[in-house]
């Protein structure tokens, strides 16, 4: 202790290294248990999703694995990735439902990292706004046909592309908000919060406006990074665990979708451990352009079949 009767540096860091570990014995251990329980509601007590063996839970193993390993080197692509390779081998709604527990589990785990730097003012006014938002979105989902879900998934894609272009790799958007002098207010973050509801809801791919919202606010130093990071990893998980609810009330969910996400736990995971290893192997900058040349071909095959 210091004089004042505050923690030491070394105390602080103590304390919070031995949080992590209770955290990581703690989410690990209820990994293992998900996993388990999703292997024997599938396996023997016959919980299956229609149209999905084997190859196909590789398939989807495959993918989750290639989104969360995207997501550690890129700093964002969990759902764009996901959403957009899961149709190219089975149904695009069985995918979109099935993703939303593991968006929940990847996101949610990265705000364990953040916490210290969660507001509630941050991310309530978005919140507040995803309220009407999602169940919208949820409407919308149940009356698309698969190949209505398919062409909105791609469209989606194109959005995030050219957001995410726009904002994280050529900082237009901070540009101009430095520029004009603009300061965002709590109507942007509700506003904010409506649309990505709406979109999560429909096609489980929020981020676009959450991410204009985010660095606009940065932008005017209203936010700090730290800070905008934990709005994110608080304000998605709200909305897939909403998702979760709403589409339980809709009737789309199954214990069969359930267990097809437990099942996909080691893709995601094994993807993230990776996607941690290999960050910076290559220059992130460069790897977001990458990423983003492959979503946008992604969208055109999806277009391609769909129409």
């Amino acid at each position: 202790m210091t004089e004042a009767g505050h923690p030491t540096n070394e105390q602080t860091e103590y304390q919070s290294r031995k949080a992590d570990s209770i955290f990581n014995v703690f989410f690990f251990g209820t990994m293992g248990l998900l996993f388990t329980v999703s292997l024997l509601a599938w396996t023997v007590w016959g919980y299956r999703v229609e149209g999905i063996g084997p190859s196909q839970l590789a398939f989807v193993n495959g993918a989750i694995l290639i989104a969360a390993v995207v997501v550690g080197m890129a700093g964002f692509g969990m759902a764009q990735v996901s959403n957009g390779l899961l149709p190219l081998y089975i149904s695009a709604s069985v995918g979109n439902i099935m993703f939303t527990p593991l968006a929940f589990i990847s996101v949610g785990r990265t705000f364990w990292s953040v916490r210290q730097h969660f507001r509630w003012r941050n991310t309530m006014f978005p919140v507040l706004g995803l309220l009407p938002g999602l169940p919208a979105g949820t409407y919308l989902f149940s009356k698309m046909n698969e190949s209505q879900l398919v062409i909105s998934i791609a469209v989606a894609l194109l959005i995030s592309v050219a957001v995410i272009g726009a904002v994280r790799q050529m900082g237009v958007v901070q540009r101009w908000v430095k520029d004009s002098g603009w300061s965002p207010g709590w109507k942007t973050g509700v506003g904010a919060g409506v649309v990505a509801g709406i979109l999560g809801g429909a096609v489980g791919i929020p981020g676009p406006p959450m991410i204009l919202y985010g660095s606009a606010m940065m932008a005017a130093a209203i936010w700090t990074a730290g800070e905008a990071k934990a709005v994110f990893t608080s304000y998605f998980p709200v909305l897939m665990l909403y998702r979760l609810i709403s589409l339980g009330i809709a009737g789309k969910l199954s214990v069969g979708l359930m267990a097809l996400a437990g099942l996909a736990l080691p893709g995601l995971l094994i993807g993230t451990y990776l996607g941690i290893r290999l960050y910076s192997t290559i220059p992130p900058k460069l790897f977001g352009w990458i990423v983003l040349a492959l979503l946008t071909i992604n969208a055109f095959i999806l277009l391609g079949g769909a129409l």
